[in-house]
């Protein structure tokens, strides 16, 4: 069961035992009896951190941290992928990376559960929003509509169009509506 479960903490930190990536990676594929190096290294080189294999995980940046736990997490290929905070640290290439990838994990039939602050990214990826206050969700829905009927926890351009243009939720979407224009 826990095979087929992967977590990715809000500190990827916690996740690093080995001196270096290549032998986290190493020691997360003999774990779980993972054989096919080419995998590990197509996972590396997926994510731009293949360089940085043999670095310890402390000397990386915050982005390349997030990206090599994840890597450790998707080579056992689990069923149930938890994300904290899988945004922290990412720029925005990279984020737009890690939004394709999730988008074809999804596709191949993986269930993803995150939970994030950065609500821009919910607005465009999410298939299911919700809100949790004191250990309850307390309300839940489609970005589309969790978005645009939440005053307070909702994307800067609804707060910029309430009121004056109901299905303008990102940035994205603000750009096309000019472009049709």
């Amino acid at each position: 069961m826990i095979k087929k479960v992967g977590y990715l903490p809000q500190n990827p930190k916690l996740f690093f035992i080995h001196e270096t990536i290549g032998e986290e990676l190493d020691a997360v594929m003999k774990q779980w009896n993972i054989v096919s190096q080419e995998e590990a290294n197509s996972l590396l080189e997926l994510f731009q951190i293949a360089h940085l294999k043999d670095r310890h995980p402390y000397d990386l940046s915050g982005g390349e941290l997030q990206k090599a736990a994840l890597a450790c997490i998707l080579i056992r290929k689990p069923e149930l992928l938890l994300l904290d905070e899988p945004t922290k640290g990412l720029d925005p290439i990279s984020k737009e990376k890690f939004a394709t990838l999730l988008l074809n994990l999804r596709k191949k039939g993986m269930t993803i559960l995150m939970t994030t602050h950065d609500i821009e990214f919910a607005a465009l990826y999410a298939t299911k929003c919700g809100m949790m206050f004191q250990g309850q969700i307390t309300t839940e829905g489609a970005p589309r509509e969790f978005f645009k009927g939440n005053f307070f926890y909702t994307t800067m351009v609804q707060r910029l169009f309430r009121g004056q243009a109901d299905d303008i939720m990102t940035i994205e979407r603000a750009l096309q509506c000019i472009d049709q224009a």
